[in-house]
């Protein structure tokens, strides 16, 4: 079932111009195939069971139900070549490939029938068009088929000169781009592997960004490109080198830019984003906001990466003390209609951002017409809910459930929490990306042995505050959400919820 979903997903979200040829003709079979389609299109079907008992009753046999899942694959299949890409969900790139792998299958075809004048009159148009969109596969694969043709049907055209010189040069691109698919590849599965450990991988991944030096840009295509941006800036951010990264992403920016007919928005707005979260830990705030322009004239509204964007911009004003910027993202990302689509994990921690902003208000720093009705004694009584993310939004969440009982003044409630995230913290916080939240944990872990003393508390963590400021901010990653309000700012405020009150 879920390939079927997944081919029909396609075919539905992009339409056709030949979209009958799912089987609407009026035989009982092809109405079965459509009721098929329609089920899985519709989100009615969700397993097989489902659609075979509604098709067939239950005394459906699974064998005819597997006839008629195959029957549908095979005409949603052949639907695809009637794909309609005249509208714009596509680029000119997605446009010019999607033609040119129509054109190239017709190609062959001639060939093989033996209409050799008609079919080398196509390969010639056809290459022209191809290399213009940096399509190597495809390049190399026509220049052989013109090459062996006037090599060996026309000995004396000059044509035969011209083409072994494309395939000569698009065969070391494609080489290359077979090379550094290679180390991209290779980067992704060490990132994903849980059983090394992060200074290993940081070893392993400056290896294949060496590799890649060695290739581009002496070597460049779209494909080389794009591959190997992505390693070289993978390689800065497993390292904490925010300042590689810039330099990197402003490199790729460039790189595409140059390259209009062929990149899509998306791409380097990727790249602008990239830019925007290395900017945040090295506290460069005015240039973060600078780009702003240029990284949505990128970007389609209630997309993943507008989200994403949004997303940083919405911590950047948080960490520049602008809150009405920030409380306005935050009622401009909830109340996208897009907003319901997204990821549960990326919703939960919107969840959180508003805890953020509620607290801000408590501390009447945001004005409460501002931001949404929040349930703060229904918040303080969850548990964290991002188990997977063992050094992040968990302790961003537990941290803010402790400065609303010090605001409230809940202080039994507070030891009690503070002692949950010493231990939390003890589990899972333990390398450098975690430094600033074992110092401002250590910090209310002081404030609690003060027995909320205000003067004690402040002479207790005077140098726990000296090395927070020193303490650059977390990386690009999971652990930019756990710092969401700066550190220092959070304390400033709790401070003033304490007294000098004898005890």
């Amino acid at each position: 079932m879920k390939k079927l979903q997944e081919l029909v997903g396609i075919v539905s979200r992009i339409k056709t111009q030949r979209i009958e040829l799912i089987g609407t003709n009026n035989t009982k079979y092809g109405k079965l195939i459509m009721q098929l389609y329609e089920g899985i299109a519709s989100g009615k079907y969700k397993s097989d069971k489902e659609a075979a008992i509604d098709i067939y009753g239950l005394d459906y046999t699974p064998n005819n139900y597997a006839h008629l899942k195959k029957a549908l694959n095979k005409k949603l299949l052949n639907t695809l070549f009637f794909i309609d890409i005249s509208n714009d969900r596509f680029t000119d790139f997605q446009k010019a490939h999607i033609a040119a792998e129509r054109e190239r299958s017709a190609i062959r075809i001639l060939l093989a029938r033996g209409a050799k004048k008609l079919s080398i009159g196509l390969a010639e148009k056809l290459l022209k068009r191809s290399m213009k969109f940096e399509l190597t596969e495809i390049s190399l694969e026509l220049a052989r088929i013109l090459l062996r043709h006037y090599r060996t049907r026309d000995i004396n055209s000059v044509k035969e000169k011209y083409y072994d010189t494309i395939v000569t040069q698009t065969l070391k691109i494609f080489l290359a781009e077979i090379e550094v698919d290679k180390w991209y590849g290779l980067s992704a599965k060490t990132l994903a592997n849980t059983k090394i450990t992060n200074a290993t991988k940081v070893k392993i991944i400056a290896d294949y960004a060496k590799e890649i030096h060695k290739i581009f840009p002496k070597q460049e295509s779209f494909k080389i490109g794009r591959f190997a941006y992505t390693v070289l800036i993978v390689e800065k951010e497993i390292q904490n080198d925010h300042s590689g990264i810039i330099d990197v992403c402003q490199s790729a920016i460039t790189y595409f830019e140059g390259k209009e007919a062929i990149t899509s928005k998306e791409l380097i707005a990727g790249f602008y984003i990239d830019l925007l979260a290395a900017y945040i830990p090295l506290q460069r705030f005015k240039e973060g906001q600078e780009i702003s322009e240029k990284i949505f004239k990128y970007l389609t509204e209630g997309s993943i990466n507008w989200f994403l964007a949004l997303d940083y911009y919405f911590l950047l004003y948080l960490h520049t003390g602008n809150y009405a910027k920030a409380v306005a993202i935050f009622q401009q990302v909830t109340n996208h209609a897009s907003f319901k689509t997204l990821f549960p994990d990326f919703k939960e921690l919107w969840k959180v951002y508003g805890a953020y902003l509620a607290y801000l208000q408590v501390v009447n720093l945001v004005k409460k017409e501002e931001t949404k009705p929040f349930k703060v004694a229904k918040f303080m009584n969850e548990v964290p809910i991002f188990s997977k993310d063992k050094k992040g939004v968990n302790v961003a969440i537990i941290i803010i459930q402790i400065l609303f009982l010090v605001a409230q003044g809940k202080e039994v409630k507070i030891i009690d929490k503070v002692e949950s995230l010493r231990m939390y913290v003890h589990t899972h916080l333990r390398n450098d990306d975690s430094l600033r939240s074992n110092i401002f944990i250590k910090m209310l872990l002081k404030m609690t042995q003060s027995n909320f003393h205000k003067n004690g508390t402040i002479r207790r963590t005077k140098l726990l505050l000296e090395k927070l400021k020193e303490a650059p901010l977390a990386s690009k990653g999971q652990s930019k959400y756990v710092e969401i309000i700066p550190y220092e700012t959070l304390w400033k405020i709790s401070l003033g919820f304490l007294s000098n009150r004898a005890f």
